[in-house]
């Protein structure tokens, strides 16, 4: 749930009520030395959502997705692995399909539909402002 990092846990009982409505899995790994989303965190997700999965890291600080890796991936993957039922009646993508398949028909109405159109009366603009300085990876930089 990294979308709590953006905002506080407090206040957000709706938005985990409306989560758990939904019946989709959740799981959340915490550590207690992360000073960004605080070990609290857990005991408040616990207690809006009882089904969730919350494991906690000790000594783990932010990043412990690729700090600590070696013990989150296992954590996650068991997770995935033990709710793959929930999963599994989900509709395979027909986009997804061409891709695994190397087959493409772009005559399919659906495959067409599910892919993103820019708008119609979008005009394409070149940079706006005076020239600036180039960076030697070829950024242009603010001054």
């Amino acid at each position: 749930m990294s979308t709590f990092r953006y905002f506080p846990m407090c206040g957000r009982e709706d938005t985990c009520a409306a989560l758990v409505a939904t019946g989709i899995p959740v799981a959340a790994v915490f550590g207690t030395m992360d000073l960004t989303v605080l070990i609290a965190s857990a005991d408040q997700i616990r207690g809006m959502m009882p089904e969730a999965v919350v494991h906690i890291l000790e000594d783990a600080d932010y990043g412990l997705n690729y700090k600590r890796h070696s013990d989150v991936n296992p954590l996650l993957t068991g997770w995935f692995e033990q709710e793959a039922a929930w999963f599994e009646n989900e509709p395979e993508p027909q986009f997804q399909r061409a891709l695994d398949t190397g087959e493409e028909d772009m005559s399919d109405p659906a495959l067409l539909e599910s892919m993103s159109q820019p708008p119609p009366d979008t005009i394409p603009r070149g940079p706006s402002g005076p020239p600036r300085r180039m960076s030697r990876t070829g950024t242009r930089r603010c001054r």
